[in-house]
């Protein structure tokens, strides 16, 4: 003799009361005590900055070249590490392209990617510092300056 199914509304009745008990057998929170636990993150950031040149002496070279540059910034183990890419660019419409990667201990290493313009066939060396950081301009928003300093040649 074969066995009649389960009807379907039997079926669900009993997955629904096998629920709601198992429900009443969880451990509930006390309303109060202490806890201590600790989260660990793994942080890889992208973001993208804009600002203005400031030359050392006014009206020097890159003085008010507009800069936009993005990138990342990661954070893995404790070890930090940084790879941007700035475009500056003058009233005129002369741009430089740089490259930036840092290992996060020692000043980022700039490379000069390309330049159009008065820039066209300009080679730069030098070094990316960051001083101490200025007044914010806006209190929700944060600020950051790198000092560039280092030698140029044009063709």
């Amino acid at each position: 003799m074969m066995k009649k199914p389960m009807a379907p509304q039997y079926a669900l009745t009993a997955c629904l009361a096998l629920v709601i008990s198992s429900g009443s057998l969880a451990q509930t929170d006390p309303k109060s005590g202490q806890f201590d636990y600790t989260s660990c993150f793994n942080t890889s950031v992208t973001f993208e900055n804009v600002g203005v040149n400031r030359s050392a002496t006014p009206g020097g070279l890159f003085d008010n070249d507009n800069i936009r540059c993005f990138g990342t910034w990661t954070s893995l183990d404790g070890q930090n590490e940084g790879r941007w890419t700035c475009q500056e660019s003058d009233q005129s419409g002369a741009t430089r392209v740089i490259s930036y990667t840092s290992d996060g201990k020692t000043p980022p290493v700039r490379t000069l990617v390309s330049a159009t313009g008065k820039y066209q066939g300009m080679t730069e060396s030098g070094v990316t510092l960051t001083p101490a950081a200025p007044p914010l301009i806006r209190a929700e928003s944060g600020q950051a300056c790198n000092r560039q300093t280092g030698s140029y040649s044009r063709k």
